[in-house]
């Protein structure tokens, strides 16, 4: 159980016992990176269950929701997005995109990429079918960071050493297999043939963004993977107002 809580305790801010105040996940986590996100999606259907009973109207709940869902992952996946727009839209070359990847401001890329998030999701999240709320927050939690795992097995780290570099190297085929056929498992339980459409679809994202940033600074850094997050979420989000 120390891998599950150290999956969680890196992807999420809660009081998890032996959190410390540094994200550091153990090698055999990655495994558990879907399940982190299912228990988010848990959260935030369970609050959004609440939120309707009070009778908060489907924009504001989904406000209310997209919202608690940028606390609960303490902006982790947000401000690796914001970092690979600032990076990937600079203009420069590899190593000054590895750079401005590393600085703490964030430019206006990464802003217009985390506003345009947060709009599309609570547009996509308010347009959903009342009776797919539910299923359409589990399954893009879960698959934003299933998609996380197929990136770090498909690609390499674009840099030298770094943390995701730590638990990346040790990777194995049979971790993400197991983690894939979780996954699958649970997105079929939960929305049927659907659920695998959907998790092709976040494989999809997964590698096609992971390909730009191959092109663009050799690999995948830590900020590449929250935006795979955050794109993910987007697609799934997107295809359950659709379905």
């Amino acid at each position: 159980m120390n891998s599950f809580f150290s999956a969680l305790s890196f992807l999420s801010v809660l009081p998890l016992p032996g959190r410390t105040g540094e994200r550091r996940p153990l090698p055999a986590a990655v495994f558990w990176f879907p399940v982190a996100g299912l228990v988010i999606g848990a959260i935030l259907a369970a609050a959004n269950i609440i939120l309707a009973a009070l009778g908060l109207g489907a924009l504001a709940a989904a406000a209310v929701i997209i919202v608690l869902m940028f606390i609960i992952t303490g902006g982790l996946h947000a401000d690796g997005l914001a970092d690979t727009f600032d990076a990937f839209f600079s203009g420069k070359s590899k190593d000054e995109m590895l750079v401005i990847m590393r600085d703490p401001h964030i430019g206006s890329m990464g802003t217009l990429a985390i506003t345009s998030t947060v709009v599309l999701k609570v547009a996509f999240l308010s347009s959903i079918a009342p009776a797919q709320t539910t299923n359409a927050l589990l399954v893009a939690c879960m698959l934003g960071r299933w998609a996380m795992v197929t990136a770090m097995f498909l690609f390499p780290y674009a840099r030298p050493d770094g943390k995701p570099k730590t638990f990346m190297d040790g990777l194995r085929g049979r971790t993400v297999l197991a983690a894939t056929a979780l996954s699958a498992g649970t997105a079929f339980a939960i929305a049927g043939i659907t659920g695998i459409v959907l998790m092709c679809a976040a494989a999809i994202t997964a590698y096609a963004f992971a390909s730009i940033a191959r092109k663009k600074i050799g690999g995948i850094t830590g900020d590449c993977l929250g935006a795979i997050n955050e794109i993910t979420e987007l697609v799934i989000l997107l295809a359950f107002t659709i379905i």
